[in-house]
């Protein structure tokens, strides 16, 4: 009971909305989440940003030029821009519809709640889609269990920009560099077009690209790791319902051998400032636990959804 109510308050206090739900279908539910080969991608750049007027697109760049000045740490690049999710009644597969976006666009649009209700008034009104004008740049976010039944947090530094102090699981971006690129012609650009990608790379990258995120955030070496599996999808309400793709992801090693790895310092040891491991076990005597409910004070909105898809998988399979 005590476990349901944290899953509970995880819903309730979140900051997020869900979309996809993996402990909604028998077939995830036994599996621990779904599988690569149960996820689909529909690319198409009708599924990008839409741009407002002249004034707010050059905006765009003095917002991105002040921004920067005060992370010096940003920078731009392509990002998956989520369109929708197509997941019909009865249907155990789910496709994800991607355009492409930027960080910037991003930083923008998203994390400027200024400009909200510009682009939601503007979105509705010419494009029929409140959400058209939004970055809507995809991110991903893992719990990592530890072989000693620990869970996994980081408290994000003040060098990034979003949540900076707060805890927060191990995440990030996929990334449309990392995907290889169909068209032999592009090769030699530095441009990346989604048009010359793979769907089935790309579903590789997204979950390729959480594993990235554990290695170069916790420096825990890609062996150690297991594949990911899905839990779920949210939009994020601080950051103008921003997606998320949720995972699990167990890890061989121990505790201690994680944190020794940990304070070596990673490729993106910048992005965090603490380490923090949890026992399972605390989680399960949900808000009855001091440390559960001292914690969940500080935990981020992408992490309240990372935790809730993944302890509503187990509480879906007891009930």
């Amino acid at each position: 009971m005590e476990l349901k109510a944290f899953v509970e308050k995880c819903k309730e206090e979140g900051h997020f909305i869900e979309i996809f739900n993996s402990g909604n279908y028998d077939r995830f539910r036994t599996s621990g989440g779904a599988k690569q080969e149960d996820l689909a991608i529909s690319l198409s750049h009708l599924y990008d940003r839409k741009a407002t007027n002249d004034q707010f697109e050059t905006d765009i760049d003095k917002t991105w030029a002040d921004r920067k000045e005060k992370k010096p740490f940003l920078f731009n690049g392509s990002k998956f821009r989520l369109h929708g999710v197509n997941n019909e009644d009865g249907d155990a597969a789910v496709t994800l519809l991607l355009g492409q976006t930027c960080y910037k666009d991003y930083v923008c649009t998203n994390m400027k709640d200024s400009h909200w209700g510009f682009l939601r008034d503007y979105g509705k009104r010419e494009y029929a889609n409140e959400h058209a004008c939004f970055s809507d740049a995809l991110g991903v976010g893992s719990v990592v269990e530890t072989s000693d039944s620990k869970l996994i947090f980081i408290r994000r530094s003040h060098q990034v920009y979003e949540d900076p102090g707060h805890l927060d699981t191990p995440g990030g971006h996929a990334e449309p560099s990392e995907v290889k690129q169909t068209n032999k012609q592009t090769e030699n650009k530095m441009v990346v077009d989604i048009d010359d990608m793979n769907s089935k790379a790309v579903v590789y990258e997204l979950f390729h690209s959480i594993l990235r995120e554990v290695r170069d955030e916790v420096n825990i070496p890609e062996e150690y790791i297991s594949w990911p599996f899905l839990t779920g999808i949210y939009r994020n309400h601080r950051t103008g319902q921003k997606p998320g793709v949720c995972f699990r992801i167990r890890c061989s090693l121990k505790g201690e051998e994680i944190q020794e790895f940990y304070h070596q310092g990673g490729l993106e040891a910048y992005e965090s400032s603490e380490l923090l491991l949890v026992d399972l076990a605390e989680f399960h005597r949900g808000i009855t636990s001091s440390q559960v409910k001292e914690l969940f004070r500080d935990l981020t909105p992408g992490c309240k959804a990372c935790l809730y898809f993944y302890f509503n998988l187990q509480t879906s399979i007891t009930a």
